[in-house]
């Protein structure tokens, strides 16, 4: 019998936390012929394979399980999405836990809306006891509007593969996900979705437990880098979206909408500059680091987590820029 959901999950070296997000999946309210779970493993070497071929053992859910050399989620997402067996596919990190009727909230609205440009994104949250030092809120999803039944519809800019479904079809389509992206690739294949059409439905009832938030504060340094990098090699890589993604990157840096919409930020991001820089990045960070992380985080440890990570999302974005830049120069010279 053929499924009508595929999840894809892409993992690399979480065997554990994996092993939860299948138990997860594996006791959902659904029937198990309804769906199939297909795990990506982007060249895991931490024994993901042994511990998958476990949980398929159990027959309460259908699991496949796909060995790739490695060469990112992207492409790990690309392999799953293209191996489903189902018209519809659950985009799911393998860091994720949900609820026994998840997969079947996700597959009621795809039924309920069964044209090919409807997507369903759940509520993804750390949890009750989690805590993220980046946490878009509740408040920060803005209905833009509303589907025929009533379902909240949300911007393409919360297209996040931790927890969202759509049609495989619609998502061949537009391209798959861009390989060379080493983060940010959901973003890319959103806006090419939304070029297509997309309604992307916020179904809040669908909860994914985000089990490995942005929880200290060196993550948010790590993160602040790879994302200045990632949005560097985007923008230089791919010209159609050139002045979408420096507006994105804006909202990025501060946490605030598009610069043409709000012109006095040119003027806080001028004063941002000249105060967080080189020399005052280090004090902020041994406060930041010094100040308890509690639930909920403390409303300053919060306001120093934006500003570092914007300083190094601007660093690395400029750096990275200016070493592409160097070899676009060295490779004209040589021609």
């Amino acid at each position: 019998m053929q499924p009508e959901l595929s999840i894809v999950i892409p993992t690399y070296n979480r065997r554990e936390r994996l092993r939860d997000t299948l138990e997860a999946l594996r006791h959902q309210s659904i029937d198990k012929c309804c769906f199939e779970i297909l795990v990506v493993d982007d060249g895991s070497d931490d024994g993901t394979n042994e511990m998958v071929a476990e949980q398929a053992k159990n027959k309460s859910a259908e699991i496949r399980y796909i060995w790739q050399e490695r060469r990112r989620a992207g492409t790990a997402r690309n392999t799953g999405i293209l191996a489903a067996r189902a018209p519809i596919v659950l985009l799911m990190d393998s860091d994720i836990l949900v609820h026994a009727d998840h997969v079947r909230l996700h597959l009621d609205l795809h039924c309920k809306y069964p044209t090919p440009e409807v997507a369903v994104l759940g509520r993804i949250t750390p949890g009750e006891d989690g805590v993220d030092l980046l946490r878009w809120s509740d408040s920060d999803i803005v209905q833009t509007g509303y589907a025929t039944g009533g379902e909240p519809v949300v911007s393409g800019a919360f297209f996040v593969t931790a927890d969202v479904s759509l049609k495989k079809n619609f998502a061949i389509e537009a391209g798959l996900f861009t390989p060379e992206l080493p983060v940010v690739e959901d973003m890319d294949l959103a806006w090419r979705l939304r070029d297509r059409g997309m309604q992307l439905i916020y179904c809040r009832e669908a909860v994914a437990i985000h089990t490995d938030p942005m929880d200290t504060v060196d993550k948010v340094v790590l993160s602040g880098k790879k994302y200045g990098r990632a949005f560097a090699e985007w923008r230089g890589r791919i010209p159609l979206y050139q002045s979408e993604i420096w507006e994105l990157g804006g909202r990025f840096n501060g946490g605030w909408k598009h610069f043409r919409f709000r012109p006095w930020a040119y003027v806080k991001d001028a004063v941002r500059r000249w105060a967080i820089n080189q020399y005052s990045i280090g004090i902020l960070l041994r406060i930041a680091r010094n100040i308890p992380i509690l639930n909920p985080p403390n409303p300053l440890l919060l306001r120093l987590c934006k500003e570092i990570w914007a300083y190094y999302y601007r660093h690395e974005y400029y750096e990275r820029r200016r070493q592409l830049a160097t070899l676009e120069a060295r490779k004209r010279s040589r021609e």
